[in-house]
């Protein structure tokens, strides 16, 4: 087989990159992640790190309000009027290359997930899968000789 594409057809794989493939062992593209990728708000603040994570929050802060997903007001005229305040939490990830060193500091704001917002869908279920168990089945295609599809 001289030419194969991947599901999508985006990428070509040509006998070149098979025999780079046979060649290579497979576990040598894993990334390596550790506990200290997701730190918590004052982890990142007191990190090495912390600049560049400011920087991140500042990133996501001005792409939230370019979106305009929410108006500002004051806390006191919230509270007056009645308004549900919803607290947020800061999730921190640093994003690292195959060698384990850092490609990326990322931060995102969210809604803490403890709390019930009201005409919420209690049933509301979102299937995700991590990038590291689809490489993780891709491999062991790899190593027992197994087709993908």
């Amino acid at each position: 087989m001289t030419r194969q594409h991947d599901l999508l057809g985006l990428m070509e794989v040509d006998d070149f990159d098979e025999e780079l493939l046979n060649n290579i062992h497979p576990l040598a593209f894993s990334a390596r992640a550790n506990t200290e990728d997701t730190p918590r708000y004052n982890e990142a603040m007191h990190s090495p790190d912390a600049a560049g994570f400011n920087a991140a929050m500042d990133i996501e802060m001005e792409q939230l309000m370019d979106k305009e997903y929410w108006n500002v007001v004051s806390r006191e005229k919230a509270i007056l009027e009645g308004a549900n305040i919803i607290d947020t939490v800061w999730d921190f990830e640093r994003k690292r290359h195959p060698d384990g060193t850092v490609k990326k500091l990322k931060a995102r704001l969210c809604v803490g997930g403890f709390q019930q917002i009201e005409g919420a869908d209690d049933d509301t279920y979102s299937p995700v899968v991590a990038w590291s168990t689809v490489r993780l089945l891709l491999i062991l295609s790899i190593l027992q000789n197994l087709k993908t599809k």
